[in-house]
């Protein structure tokens, strides 16, 4: 062992170093150490928008009187909303899908008729809602497809 004090002023400070490189204990280590992984921030964040999107949808149904559901998955970036009402033997129902990609959503929604003992179901066409700014006004931008197909 090698040992150095230093006198300065009225304070004696004194530093103990071993003679030889430093080793570490091998019985010490006994494989590589296992790290907790937690979630990543993405995946917190989305667990928070799935949270969020229940108190939502508690507060809505209230409001609605149970006529606007809404759901929301953030980890599969998808969401649902249903607007549904009926009186006496006639309702009326918006069904729709929604998928959050690239800053908007691509929803597809189907329209629910009921009147006495006939029923049309009609699905619309896929379209896209993107947020935009005119002039500092926020909005959206709702892109409808007029004509659709493979060729």
């Amino acid at each position: 062992m090698r040992s150095l004090v230093v006198a300065a002023g009225a304070a004696v400070v004194a530093v103990v170093a071993p003679a030889g490189p430093a080793h570490a204990d091998p019985a010490a280590f006994m494989g590589a150490a296992e790290l907790p992984r937690g979630r990543t921030f993405g995946e917190q964040l989305a667990d928070a928008f799935s949270e969020l999107g229940v108190v939502i949808d508690e507060h809505l149904g209230v409001l609605t009187n149970d006529v606007v559901d809404l759901r929301i998955d953030g980890r599969h970036r998808r969401g649902r909303i249903r607007v549904h009402g009926d009186v006496a033997s006639a309702s009326v129902a918006v069904d729709s899908d929604i998928r959050f990609e690239h800053g908007g959503a691509r929803v597809k929604a189907r329209l629910d008729l009921r009147l006495g003992d006939h029923h049309l179901e009609v699905d619309l066409p896929d379209f896209e809602v993107r947020p935009t700014s005119v002039d500092g006004e926020r909005g959206v931008v709702i892109s409808v497809p007029l004509l659709s197909g493979s060729f």
